[in-house]
């Protein structure tokens, strides 16, 4: 005994084929921002090491401006040809014109 199989009406092939493509659509969608997530835990631990690095960088530095600093005092300033300063002039600034302010300066 043979039994036929009715033919599948078109309203449900359609509706198959739009379901399936919303799942691949979802399934692409989940992809990119996977991998964007990934790319940004990847930059993320490189930004971090770079920072390790140029504080450890910070640090050396520091620590030779402070010896550098350290060495200075008069008699080497001297040997550079400094001189300690004896006439000491200061100088004031005339005002500009007048404003609404309380002391009519501007």
């Amino acid at each position: 005994m043979k039994t036929k199989v009715a033919p599948t009406p078109y309203k449900y092939l359609f509706a198959f084929w739009l379901c399936l493509a919303a799942i691949l659509g979802m399934f692409l969608t989940y992809s990119y921002f996977l991998n964007h997530a990934v790319l940004n835990a990847v930059s993320l631990e490189k930004a971090e090491a770079r920072k390790i690095a140029l504080n450890a960088n910070i640090g050396e530095l520091d620590s030779r401006y402070i010896v550098k600093k350290n060495k200075i005092d008069r008699e080497y300033a001297s040997k550079l040809g400094f001189k300690e300063a004896t006439d000491t002039k200061f100088i004031s600034r005339k005002s500009l014109g007048k404003a609404l302010t309380l002391n009519n300066e501007i």
